[in-house]
């Protein structure tokens, strides 16, 4: 079976897909296809086809029902259908990383360590100083990095935090002899909650609550309780962590000027 994967369009994947069975399947026929997806004629299907008119959610639901695409297959292909719909660029633009995070088998410049490696996750400067290295012509010192910062921090702290990034070989110089980031991203092991890591959670929760004094145009506040089946608590996770890798690729959009924190957490409220 086609996978929708390699598809950016719904309706090229749909194409594929038909001419696929026709030439496997001599007793297939676009009437009982459009009938199989809860449509009333072929000439629904011929008009997407030909693309008169757009790809629709329910049909995209009746097809992905059809073809029992589940999971992040389906997931994906929602999102491609979604992104024809719209012709907000910033829409767009989140559907683009919404499709590129679900899309399997991408490589990913980024790198994933135990908190007792180093003690990047004993303070939330060792995350704010790589992202800080990510800030195109940021002149990168000590000093310019103190004045960058909302928060007044010791320059001595802020000299121990780069040594201690440099030897865990975080930070880099390139070609141009420019300090950068050596991988896009930065992370504890998947689902590791200890040591130093709990200590890091801890201080930027402190540092979130202090954010509520900003402008509502510089922060995105969003908090709600939802009840779900104990089961579906990995798919939650997976959902979180695929926010996160979503939000990080907004760092290479654009000309990135400032450096923000984002929580993402789930926890118990109710035994």
């Amino acid at each position: 079976m086609l996978s929708v994967y390699n598809f950016e369009d719904p309706v090229t994947f749909l194409s594929s897909y038909i001419t696929d069975r026709q030439n496997k399947d001599s007793d297939f026929s676009l009437k009982s296809f459009a009938r199989d997806i809860g449509l009333s004629s072929p000439n629904s299907i011929i008009d997407i086809l030909k693309r008169r008119k757009p790809m629709r959610d329910k049909v995209a639901q009746s097809l992905v029902n059809y073809l029992r695409i589940d999971g992040t297959e389906r997931m994906y292909f929602e999102a491609i259908v979604a992104k024809k719909q719209t012709d907000i660029e910033e829409k767009m633009l989140m559907y683009d990383l919404l499709i590129e995070e679900l899309r399997p088998n991408k490589e990913k410049k980024f790198k994933a360590i135990y908190s007792n490696e180093i003690d990047i996750f004993s303070h939330w400067i060792y995350t704010a100083i790589l992202a800080i290295s990510e800030l195109p012509n940021f002149d990168f010192s000590i000093k310019n990095i103190r004045k960058k910062l909302k928060e007044d921090f010791p320059e001595e702290k802020i000299e121990k935090a780069i040594c201690d990034l440099f030897c865990a070989g975080l930070l880099t110089t390139n070609e141009n002899q420019i300090v950068t980031a050596k991988y896009s991203r930065t992370t504890t092991k998947h689902g590791e909650a200890t040591g130093s890591a709990n200590k890091y959670y801890s201080m930027v929760c402190d540092l979130a609550k202090k954010s509520f004094d900003l402008p509502i145009d510089e922060r995105e506040s969003n908090s709600f309780s939802f009840a779900i089946d104990d089961k579906n608590l990995p798919l939650a996770k997976e959902l979180i962590w695929k926010c996160r890798n979503s939000l990080s690729k907004l760092s290479e959009k654009g000309s990135p000027n400032k450096v923000y924190q984002a929580n993402l957490m789930i926890f118990p409220l109710t035994k």
